[in-house]
């Protein structure tokens, strides 16, 4: 189980489902870019204005997708934080980096975050209290 202080907490970050280069996700889930070109920048920029380089990132799968889009595993050189990454579906070739600080295979179970730690009991999950 990994603890963090009330103070440490505040430079832990939780995100997934990026797709950057994915210009149907644009459309589907009505994502203000008119191309993604801008979706990309604005996302990346975004992140690196938040997240600084010590922080601890739990990346929740799916960086990237698309036809022609660039490998998941090109996306973290560019942005910021120590990175734990748990693979989505659609990440292929993520290997550990000196960006990548621990890869995740793609879980079976379901994974239970909990954000205030009271007692939760829910078969199937691995827990995370934060």
């Amino acid at each position: 189980m990994i603890e963090y202080s009330l103070k440490e907490a505040e430079k832990v970050w939780f995100i997934s489902d990026i797709h950057f280069d994915h210009a149907n996700i644009i459309k589907y889930c009505s994502r203000p870019f008119k191309s993604t070109e801008e979706m990309n920048t604005t996302i990346g920029r975004n992140w690196n204005n938040t997240i600084v380089p010590n922080d601890v990132v739990y990346f929740l799968g799916d960086m990237a997708f698309g036809r022609g889009s660039r490998k998941s595993r090109w996306w973290p050189q560019w942005l910021n934080g120590r990175i734990t990454w748990v693979k989505g579906s659609h990440d292929y070739g993520v290997r550990p980096s000196s960006v990548i600080d621990v890869i995740v295979p793609r879980l079976t179970k379901s994974l239970l975050i909990i954000i205030s730690p009271i007692f939760i009991s829910l078969k199937n999950s691995l827990p995370i209290i934060l």
